[in-house]
């Protein structure tokens, strides 16, 4: 077996080179240890109790020598074992932990008053984030400054068909303000039992998202760019724009 093995499931290289080094040679002194393992004399005694204390190696003393000798590979077995248990046992630990601190998350968001996301990952994390809450609270999303496709490159444009059909899926409702050259570019919205689209003279990479008591900025350049703002005020601020807006946006 090499030493190698026995790292692979948890040995330090010191401790295999030894622990091997012992089963070769039976009961033995430090010497023999030192010179069959290639570990240093300084390190080995210390590395022999760190083995004694995982039940890996056991000692006597004869003759005022302490003698060393390698327990049963099957103490491996066992100690793999008690690892797995002890895995298991902090992964309960941490599962019964997560609605604690999903609690702590929830207040600290509570108290943030603005956020700001960046790229494709901050994307992903913003509108889970959306969705998430629209499901939950059976509320409805406003929208405004959708415009065409190209404008946003073809993985934005991607990411958002697979975001609608999958609020699609949930029943989640949703209203948009569309730029006249998004018309007939967005299938799945415009086609929507669960969306209501009008259309506005004016296009940008700029919009705006609303929802509950959140409202977004999202740049949908290249590198896109979101800031969240957490506020009742402006989140209804923004609703009424939207809902000027609306009035006078063509069907």
């Amino acid at each position: 077996m090499k030493p190698e093995t026995l790292e692979r499931i948890g040995m330090t290289p010191g401790e295999s080179r030894i622990y091997l080094a012992l089963l070769d040679l039976g009961q033995s002194t430090t010497g023999p240890i030192v010179e069959r393992s290639g570990v240093s004399t300084s390190k080995t005694y210390k590395i022999l109790k760190r083995l004694e204390r995982k039940g890996l190696v056991s000692h006597i003393i004869k003759k005022n020598v302490m003698h060393w000798a390698a327990a049963s590979p099957k103490r491996i077995v066992e100690m793999l074992e008690e690892k797995e248990k002890e895995i298991e046992e902090r992964r309960e630990e941490a599962e019964n932990l997560i609605p604690e601190l999903m609690k702590k998350i929830e207040s600290a968001r509570e108290k943030q008053q603005a956020e700001v996301y960046m790229g494709m990952k901050g994307m992903i994390t913003v509108f889970n984030d959306e969705t998430d809450y629209l499901k939950k609270k059976n509320a409805v999303n406003h929208v405004i400054g959708v415009t065409s496709p190209i404008r946003y490159g073809k993985k934005i444009h991607d990411f958002f068909v697979r975001l609608e059909n999958k609020k699609d899926n949930l029943k989640l409702k949703r209203r948009f303000l569309f730029s006249e050259e998004a018309r007939g570019k967005w299938p799945t919205i415009e086609r929507s039992k669960y969306c209501k689209v009008r259309y506005m003279n004016y296009a940008s990479l700029v919009s705006v998202n609303i929802y509950g008591e959140t409202a977004f900025i999202s740049i949908l350049s290249k590198e896109p760019i979101f800031f969240i703002i957490k506020s009742r005020e402006i989140a209804e601020s923004f609703k009424g724009y939207f809902e000027e807006l609306w009035k006078g946006a063509k069907d």
